[in-house]
């Protein structure tokens, strides 16, 4: 008897602490919304979860919201939000203020915002953010104060802005930020002071800046900015301790003007690895950024107003050769200013150039060492003036061009070196001005909009860059002009008696080669076709020339071939050249080379860890292969593959979490994504 009483107390006892338990005993995944919902009844006292907590409904597809979720206050292992195509918010996770663990969000196609973790204080591991296509703000996360690890946001294609983590002073171990094509704000990340890792910024193509890191004193590792196609400046790095830099890559940045950060310079000087190459004016080459590094130059932009200001500037800085800031230049005593002399060694301004006001300057000698503007060049309400010469050498406005209310101006031809510009075209109201002849260099793929409006005796526009502007079905305001520039269509007229009439352009695939056609229907003073090439679409090398007709009436063709196509994209364009100099581009043509046919296979996907990892090669290419984490470590790696039409090979991967599989051949990357979950 008293065996059985003692058999019923430890009976009751089990059942009583099953009944007391609050929280799930193990790691939990949650993959549809019922299993949301359920959460509250099944765990009606659970506020604190020790296991991991993954938010996946990748075969459901029906999780909306997490409203089921809202008691909870901490978990202690990881939070993973992965493959939930139809999650538009966080809401319901407003109570939750700790992670022990890591934090990570992985393809939500839906998901537009982290609303719902406004509170959330602490990570204890990482924050990833990888592929979520709808997100366009990442904030909410504010209240962030603690991260244990790395922070990684990457390929998200609609990102614009990030203010969140703005409580944030220093993360556990690297930020990489990658693969966000609309991203150009970052100013939630204005208060970080260190990284304990290292700090990447790659193939962003709409950051201009990295001013957000301007309080950032110390990482712990590499510095690598790639392939920002509008990165403009490096300033913002100003502030990192150089001896906390392990070494340095600035590469393939097309716009990247200013390198020689205090930190950049100082790490430069002390002999660390580094490559710096590919990039923008004043960036291209380490010897271009050294040089930069021993001008004396600190400022945050200039006003002159006095002919004393700009004369005293060259003494007062004699080694200055960049402005850092915009320059405006307006006298404040009518005929003061008459020369820009004291600017004669500057050569790029990281700013906007203004000269407006002025009554006497006739033309703007003295900047003629002026070679790039990181901003907009506007000339406005110059009475005197009648030439832009001193702008010579001038390339490059990362801006607007406004010309406008410059009574004598008679003469663009000193803008004949400008070639690139990044905004509007404005000339307005100039009276004697009768040509645009000397801005037809421009690129007019740069060009975001055309005012030329209110010029009385302006009667040529037909230029090469406003027509291959208006070409392309760009707007344009054209009207108070005199006959030939009165009208949007008397100036496509115009256009369409260009020089060269160039009737047809096309490239097509041969067997091992690509062949370029194009077709004249007139030509007069043709010298001849310079042909360009180009793995992207923006950076250009000259392949070939072609001889032109000079002038002729009747029909002409021209081929060329490409012997050595790039695998994948290869653009063209041809440059028509007149004898006497004059050019214009030509539309630009795309043709694949010979793709390699690979498919590459991950079964299962998601999986547990065991995987097979298939890679077809029909064309039997050289190959390598290579399983990253979602660190960027290599797991594994090939030795060369060669001449195998199916490889696979069986992994048993124990780590939970973002791997990629990428297999190289040639120049062209394949890459295929897996996802390991933990099993519970």
């Amino acid at each position: 008897m008293y065996k059985l009483y003692l058999s019923l107390l430890v009976m009751l006892c089990c059942v009583t602490i099953s009944f007391t338990q609050t929280c799930p005993t193990g790691n939990l995944t949650l993959s549809s919304q019922a299993d949301i919902d359920d959460f509250a009844t099944n765990y009606p006292a659970c506020t604190v979860m020790e296991h991991n907590l993954t938010i996946n409904s990748f075969i459901s597809a029906d999780i909306t919201n997490l409203n089921g979720l809202s008691q909870l206050e901490a978990i202690e292992g990881n939070l993973s939000f992965n493959l939930n195509p139809a999650l538009i918010n966080l809401s319901g996770l407003e109570n939750l203020i700790s992670i022990g663990g890591d934090c990570s969000f992985f393809q939500n196609a839906m998901l537009s915002s982290t609303v719902g973790l406004e509170n959330l204080a602490s990570i204890g591991g990482y924050l990833q953010i990888f592929d979520n296509d709808a997100l366009t703000h990442l904030e909410d996360l504010d209240n962030v104060t603690t991260l244990g690890s790395h922070i990684l946001i990457n390929g998200n294609l609609s990102l614009e802005v990030i203010s969140a983590l703005s409580s944030l002073t220093s993360s556990g171990s690297y930020l990489s930020i990658n693969d966000n094509p609309a991203l150009h704000d970052l100013s939630g990340l204005n208060n970080l002071i260190s990284i304990n890792g290292f700090l990447k910024i790659n193939n962003n193509d709409s950051l201009e800046d990295l001013n957000a890191f301007s309080n950032l004193t110390g990482i712990n590792g590499y510095i690598d900015v790639n392939e920002n196609a509008s990165l403009i400046s490096l300033k913002g790095l100003e502030q990192i301790d150089p001896i906390t830099i392990s070494d340095l890559e600035i590469t393939n940045n097309a716009r990247l003007m200013l390198c020689e950060a205090a930190s950049i310079c100082s790490y430069l000087e002390s002999g660390g690895v580094r490559l710096i190459e590919t990039n923008g004016c004043g960036c291209n080459l380490e010897t271009d950024v050294v040089s930069f590094c021993d001008d004396v130059c600190t400022n945050n932009g200039y006003t002159f107003t006095s002919q004393f200001e700009l004369n005293n500037f060259i003494l007062d800085n004699p080694s200055c050769r960049r402005i850092y800031g915009d320059v405006i230049i307006e006298e404040t005593i009518a005929g003061d200013i008459t020369d820009f002399s004291g600017l004669a060694n500057v050569g790029s301004i990281i700013g906007h150039l203004q000269i407006k006001n002025n009554t006497t300057a006739s033309n703007l000698t003295g900047l003629d060492n002026l070679v790039a503007i990181a901003g907009d060049l506007i000339l406005d309400g110059n009475t005197s003036l009648t030439t832009v010469d001193g702008l010579d050498l001038l390339k490059l406005t990362y801006g607007d061009l406004v010309i406008q209310n410059n009574a004598q101006l008679n003469s663009l031809t000193d803008l004949s070196n400008l070639i690139e510009i990044d905004g509007l075209i404005n000339i307005d109201n100039n009276a004697v001005l009768n040509t645009l002849q000397g801005i037809g260099s421009i690129d007019p793929s740069g060009i975001s909009d055309l005012f030329i409006q209110n010029n009385n005796t302006l009667s040529t526009c037909a230029i090469e860059s406003i027509c291959g502007y208006l070409d392309i079905s760009g707007t344009a305001t054209i009207s108070a002009n005199a006959i030939d520039c009165n009208s949007t269509l008397t100036v496509e007229t115009a256009c369409g008696a260009l020089p060269v009439d160039l009737i047809s352009f096309s490239a097509r695939k041969l067997e091992t080669a690509i062949q370029l056609d194009w077709q004249t229907a007139s030509e007069e003073n043709n010298a001849g076709f310079e042909i360009h090439k180009s793995s992207e679409g923006s950076n250009w090398g000259i392949i070939g020339w072609m001889d032109g007709r000079g002038t002729t009436e009747a029909l002409q063709a021209y081929e060329f071939t490409d012997r050595s196509p790039y695998l994948g994209d290869n653009y063209y364009r041809l440059k028509q050249i007149d004898f006497d100099g004059k050019f214009e581009f030509s539309n630009i043509v795309n043709m694949k080379g010979e793709l390699p046919n690979v498919a590459i296979q991950v079964i299962p996907n998601p999986s547990p860890g065991n995987v097979e990892i298939s890679i077809a090669n029909p064309n039997k290419f050289k190959m390598l292969a290579t399983l990253f984490n979602s660190r960027g470590e290599v797991v594994w790696r090939s030795q060369l593959i060669d001449n195998e039409v199916l490889w696979s090979s069986r992994f048993d991967l124990k780590d939970a979490g973002l791997y990629f599989v990428s297999v190289q051949i040639g120049k062209e990357v394949y890459s295929e994504k897996l996802l390991v979950i933990s099993e519970e």
